[in-house]
């Protein structure tokens, strides 16, 4: 049986969370079977982290807070209360420009932002050294994907001496972007984003699993938007877009890495799991240890494998 990236990260996850309650024995069979005649099974996968923007992310912060009042006012311990999964919080999509054309601009609009958000901010701020699994990223750093791009990611997490790959969800629908780097992940509903924060697992559908072999280059003038395009109407006119996708995408076809994120984002729109791509290993190589490098030839994750496993 050979099994392709998505799940096989899925199959980790169950192995490395299998306790018999969350995740039973015969689940992690099922995800090891991957028997395509069986299309009503259900896959449990845990995921590394949560992503969420303040949007969404303050009410979950204050139902927590909530909670920890409570449990204060009849005499327990509140600090129990705490996610089980790590959250990264981002505040984002706030800034309003009211200044513009100077070099000032960027100062001046920060400077309204906290004097309109000082509340909201101040228990953004509160939550951020309450909660030891939330991360809170201050605004005017950059967008949620830009920043789970660029700073969040760790396409190997590292936690308690122990090495698995980055996973994560999200409320948002453009979670997929971050495929782009090799590390899966998709956007969910608000309810089950707070039940995977509590440690529940999402449960995903076994599915039949495309693979999609880019190559070349695109040619002058041909943007990434052009390529998702393309691709996008390629799979919906072949009754492909409930299928999770696996891209094995050559670095030199998109210069940057954010072209290549960007050709993971219609996943949602499709009403499908991600493209997941295993290029972006490299980025493993320039980050990580020589361990986490070998944990990823280990998986096969690194580049230059077909996609698939025994």
């Amino acid at each position: 049986m050979r099994l392709p990236y998505s799940l096989r990260i899925i199959l980790e996850s169950a192995l490395r969370r299998c306790d018999g309650k969350r995740v039973l024995p015969e689940e992690v069979g099922t995800i090891a079977g991957w028997a395509l005649d069986r299309r009503d099974a259900q896959f449990p996968f845990i995921v590394a982290r949560i992503l969420a923007p303040d949007s969404s992310g303050a009410p979950l912060l204050v139902d927590l807070a909530a909670m920890r009042d409570v449990a204060a006012q009849r005499g327990r311990d509140p600090r129990p209360i705490e996610p089980l999964i790590p959250v990264d919080l981002v505040i984002d999509h706030s800034v309003q420009v009211n200044r513009f054309g100077s070099r000032d601009a960027l100062t001046d609009n920060m400077d309204l932002e906290m004097q309109r958000n000082t509340e909201r901010f101040a228990f953004l701020k509160w939550a951020s050294k309450a909660f030891r699994s939330i991360r809170v990223v201050p605004p005017g750093v950059g967008i949620l994907h830009q920043v789970n791009l660029e700073y969040l990611a760790k396409i190997v997490q590292e936690r308690d001496g122990l090495l698995f790959p980055d996973t994560l969800t999200s409320a948002d629908s453009h979670t997929p972007m971050i495929n782009g780097i090799g590390v899966l992940g998709w956007g969910i509903g608000g309810i089950r984003v707070t039940s995977a924060m509590l440690g529940q697992p999402i449960y995903v559908r076994a599915l039949e699993v495309l693979a999609v072999d880019l190559c070349g280059r695109l040619r002058p003038g041909v943007l990434a938007t052009d390529a998702v395009l393309s691709i996008t109407q390629f799979l919906r006119r072949a009754s492909f877009a409930d299928m999770p996708v696996f891209r094995p995408c050559p670095v030199q076809m998109f210069q940057d890495r954010s072209r290549q994120a960007f050709l993971s984002s219609p996943a949602q729109d499709m009403h499908a799991p991600p493209g997941l791509y295993v290029s972006a290993a490299g980025r493993a190589r320039r980050q990580l240890k020589d361990v986490a490098q070998q944990f990823l030839r280990n998986l096969a994750l690194q580049e230059g494998s077909n996609g698939f496993a025994r």
